[in-house]
């Protein structure tokens, strides 16, 4: 090759696209839950984080991990809770078993607030200095530091929680799951040193809790998450849960579709209200498995009447205009 053409190839060269993954940035308007929506995941024992570094791949299917039982939890507002007026700094809720509750402060900085207990009798724990769990942007240069506390008082016991936790990036690529694959993910590590006491009773305890989660563009939760908890300096257990929704995403582009369903619990009528277009049929189901109603959906949000059913839990079903579903959410209906 001469000169001549070995210039031209050179700049021939240059001109050639390269098509290469991209550093994630990820916002707080594209991992932030909403009211409204409802979380499917999977748990399971087991499982090696892996190390962190660029254009990483993780895998995480079995015999690598052991799956246990899959769950759900919704996200609701503060007024649809038993803790309505009882509680501030509150923006979403995380309602676990109808009974279970952690309240969250969301925006530039997503922080647990505390956690309530409703059976019969309101049982509510806060933080005065919050648990700073992300703060945003999200990407390669997170780093930050945070301490948190609480001191539970009641006629029964007092309790004392407070920590340090560090939380950073290190790490994003592909990662792998039984629910999919999942591209330009980010990886957060949040390392958690807790002392807690139950005043009164023997301790204290102090534990350290190593954390990594995966995120992407518009799942509004970790693809996956690993916690490692260490007693006394010793590896005490390691378990994990991964969202377990009805897709199999390849890219950003092919994460499942935004859907909210409002309010929840219902009375008279519901709302459901989607992202996309291609919400167009949808099924309300008791919890023997008996369909009791279902209607085609010709514009959003849609408006479903309740009327002439009872009071009770029911499985809303969205499905697209092939008739394959969508997602499941779980609907209260009080009369």
């Amino acid at each position: 090759m001469n000169t001549l053409q070995y210039t031209i190839f050179i700049i021939f060269c240059s001109c050639i696209p390269i098509l290469t993954s991209a550093q994630p940035t990820l916002t707080a308007s594209q991992i932030t839950p909403q009211p409204g929506e409802t979380h499917p995941l999977r748990y399971f024992s087991g499982g090696q984080p892996g190390g962190g570094g660029n254009n990483k791949t993780w895998s995480f299917l079995p015999p690598a991990i052991t799956l246990d039982d899959s769950t759900s939890y919704d996200v609701v507002t503060l007024s649809q809770t038993p803790f309505s007026g009882q509680v501030s700094n509150v923006d979403i809720l995380y309602n676990f078993e109808d009974f279970e509750y952690e309240f969250y402060k969301t925006g530039d900085t997503f922080s647990m607030t505390g956690y309530g207990i409703y059976q019969g009798v309101a049982q509510i724990y806060i933080y005065s200095d919050p648990k700073d769990l992300l703060r945003f942007p999200l990407n390669m240069g997170t780093d930050y530091t945070d301490s948190y506390y609480m001191n539970y008082t009641s006629s029964l016991f007092s309790f004392i929680d407070s920590g340090k936790i560090r939380v950073f990036v290190d790490g994003w690529g592909t990662v792998i799951t039984p629910a999919g694959t999942f591209t330009n993910a980010l990886r957060v590590v949040r390392v958690d040193s807790l002392f807690s006491k139950y005043v009164g009773f023997s301790g204290p305890d102090f534990v350290l809790v190593k954390t990594y989660e995966w995120y992407v563009a518009n799942l509004h939760l970790p693809v996956i998450q690993i916690d490692s908890v260490w007693v006394d300096g010793q590896l005490d257990d390691v378990y994990g849960q991964y969202y377990n929704g009805h897709y199999n995403p390849t890219s950003v582009n092919d994460l499942p579709f935004s859907l909210y369903v409002f309010p929840n619990p219902a009375a008279s009528v519901v709302y459901v209200q989607s992202s996309e277009n291609n919400l167009s049929y949808i099924t309300l189901m008791d919890l023997a498995g008996r369909e009791v109603m279902h209607t085609t959906i010709h514009e959003l949000p849609a408006a479903i009447p309740l009327t002439g059913l009872s009071g009770g839990i029911y499985i809303l079903s969205c499905f697209d205009e092939d008739r394959r579903k969508l997602r499941d959410v779980k609907l209260v209906i009080r009369n």
